[in-house]
């Protein structure tokens, strides 16, 4: 077993970010922006982050976890399924087409790891607002 611990940047974002879930009817949903920079465990304040929303709020709350490159994607999987909450063998969580992922997302499942590109959908004249 290996314990991972919060750097400074990381506990302070991950509480404040947990003060907005739970003020997200008074904030209109707006949560606001979680932001770093290279190299400064991104991967993992999302963990923390989840994990904690899951364990104080409860509720079903379903993150999707949603990258732009499939590297990054690989990545950020590895380190959900490192810390032991994703098993996409076992439970699959990972988008491999826009139907999978609409699929994985009316499961009702903790975290759903994607790409921006699966939400891409042909939009005709009718579904236009004008």
């Amino acid at each position: 077993m290996v314990k991972i611990l919060a750097r400074n940047h990381q506990y302070l974002g991950a509480n404040r970010a947990i003060k907005a879930v739970e003020e997200r009817q008074e904030r209109q949903s707006k949560l606001g922006v979680f932001w770093h920079i290279q190299g400064s465990g991104k991967s993992y304040s999302m963990v923390f982050f989840t994990r904690k929303v899951h364990r104080k709020l409860g509720g079903n709350f379903t993150f999707v976890i949603c990258t732009d490159r499939e590297d990054l994607d690989t990545q950020i999987y590895k380190t959900f399924a490192g810390c032991g909450l994703a098993d996409n063998d076992r439970d699959p969580c990972r988008a491999s087409s826009g139907g999978h992922l609409e699929k994985l997302l009316s499961e009702h499942k903790a975290y759903i790891f994607t790409l921006i590109q699966k939400f891409n959908k042909d939009v005709g004249q009718d579904n236009c607002d004008r």
